[in-house]
């Protein structure tokens, strides 16, 4: 699904950050939505989290036609994001900040597009092992280099 999202903010920071850019919606969140978005000013994708302000302030979620109880909370998840990557240290495989920002009804957190979703990514590397275009000694190789991501970002975050 593709769509001009119009990213309306208090802060002109967003204003000139974001702009009129065409979105493309990469899912649902308990909610709101994920939206994928090419940045005019530097011509690479990055992503927004969305979330309607009323059901954030119920800590609610509407889910087969009724509101529903949950702990999802982009503002705290905006201040660890914030902190984590906050630091010249924080390895490059945790998605980065960008900005956040509220409108009328929505809060907007912006982060780095950090590519495709890890299981598509691994359907596609098997597709390609069962078409032959990739080794098996290749695919071992880069998966001791995600692990190695996975291990350096979980010991960042807990150090």
């Amino acid at each position: 699904q593709n769509f001009h999202l119009i990213m309306s903010s208090t802060s002109s920071k967003s204003n000139h950050l974001l702009g009129n850019n065409k979105a493309t919606k990469l899912e649902n969140s308990l909610q709101g939505s994920v939206w994928k978005v090419k940045q005019q000013s530097t011509n690479k994708n990055i992503v927004i989290k969305i979330t309607k302000r009323d059901l954030h302030k119920k800590s609610a979620s509407v889910q087969n036609g009724k509101l529903v109880n949950i702990s999802e909370n982009i503002k705290s998840e905006t201040t660890i994001l914030k902190h984590l990557t906050s630091n010249p240290k924080c390895p490059k495989s945790i998605v980065k900040f960008v900005d956040f920002f509220k409108t009328d009804k929505d809060y907007r957190l912006v982060m780095e597009d950090g590519g495709d979703p890890l299981f598509e990514f691994v359907q596609t590397v098997h597709q390609h092992l069962r078409d032959n275009k990739i080794e098996i000694s290749d695919w071992h190789n880069l998966v001791k280099i995600m692990f190695k991501q996975m291990i350096e970002a979980i010991e960042y975050t807990h150090s």
